[in-house]
């Protein structure tokens, strides 16, 4: 039976090691002054898939508000992230599906730079797929709007979500990085590029992923796309991504002034390296398991034929 069970549990060590997990991420940045949130829920759930992890900015509403809506339109329960009681400034809120992922931490802080247009935040939060285990670091900002460029303070404002980021990522090991925001600018802007490589001013992060590579306006009035997702580099394999095709340039969405993005990821699969470093934890786990039981087995029959001998003996 014992030898059983091992190769058992073996074949889902691997199976989950090699198939990964999938998801569906969607950002949208919903206007500071647009408050309503039933229509924007509505707008949210009318895709398919409907998404797992939801990033929303400018969100001015009460996030329970948001989670109850897009409850109420998906039919199955939404929560906020948790540590976003406060409203911290302009960052990316994030709402997640509460019955598949599982919300282990997360924060808001107030980003502090010398941010335009109003106080900036970063967001975060560490989820855990609740079937497999994975570990998901996710959050995002909403980076301050300059026209004529401020570079410095956009990357003071990265520092700072990094910095919650990474200590996410470290506190978790195995865990990967997905984040989300309007940026402001295209990605082909040398900050952001900059940003992608890892370098934000003076600080090496983590190199990223463009996981929605859409060459669509997501500002309703055109240009280049300004709202991403982000992936930490190689930890993620993209199945489908871009605009969610709602929105016509020129025009509000949803009482939004820019349009939502998606992307639909699959964890990327372990090496053959850290699929026999599974394997051999678990074997070690069960042999040791296995030992226990044994001794607990064969003390409590000792313990066994004692009692008869007395009884034997005394009878």
């Amino acid at each position: 039976m014992a030898p059983a069970l091992l190769v058992f549990v073996m074949q889902v060590v691997v199976a989950t090691a090699s198939t990964g997990v999938t998801f569906k991420t969607l950002e949208w940045n919903v206007y500071y002054r647009n408050t309503n949130v039933q229509l924007l829920a509505a707008s949210i759930m009318a895709n398919n898939p409907q998404p797992d992890v939801i990033g929303l900015c400018e969100l001015t509403t009460p996030v329970q508000d948001m989670a109850n809506a897009l409850t109420g339109a998906a039919g199955r329960a939404y929560a906020a992230q948790p540590g976003r009681e406060v409203w911290q400034g302009y960052g990316t809120d994030i709402f997640y599906d509460a019955g598949r992922w599982e919300a282990l931490e997360g924060g808001a802080v107030t980003a502090p730079c010398s941010s335009w247009g109003g106080p900036r935040a970063s967001n975060w939060v560490v989820l855990r797929e609740r079937l497999s285990g994975k570990i998901l670091v996710t959050g995002g900002t909403h980076l301050s709007y300059c026209a004529g460029g401020c570079d410095a303070v956009q990357q003071c404002e990265l520092r700072s979500l990094y910095s919650h980021l990474e200590a996410m990522k470290n506190k978790y090991p195995g865990s990967a990085v997905v984040w989300m925001g309007d940026m402001n600018q295209p990605k082909t802007t040398p900050m952001l590029n900059g940003a992608m490589q890892g370098d934000l001013g003076g600080y090496q992060g983590f190199p990223l992923d463009d996981v929605v590579e859409t060459n669509q306006n997501t500002y309703m009035s055109g240009g280049p796309a300004i709202d991403y997702i982000f992936a930490e580099r190689g930890s993620f394999q993209v199945k489908s991504s871009g605009t969610t095709g709602q929105g016509v340039t020129g025009q509000t969405l949803a009482g939004a002034d820019h349009f939502p993005v998606y992307s639909v990821l699959t964890f990327a699969a372990l090496s053959t390296e850290e699929v026999e470093d599974a394997v051999v934890s678990v074997t070690t786990i069960f042999v040791s398991l296995h030992a226990l039981f044994s001794m607990q087995h064969k003390a409590a029959l000792e313990k066994t034929t004692r009692t008869l001998r007395h009884d034997v003996l005394h009878a």
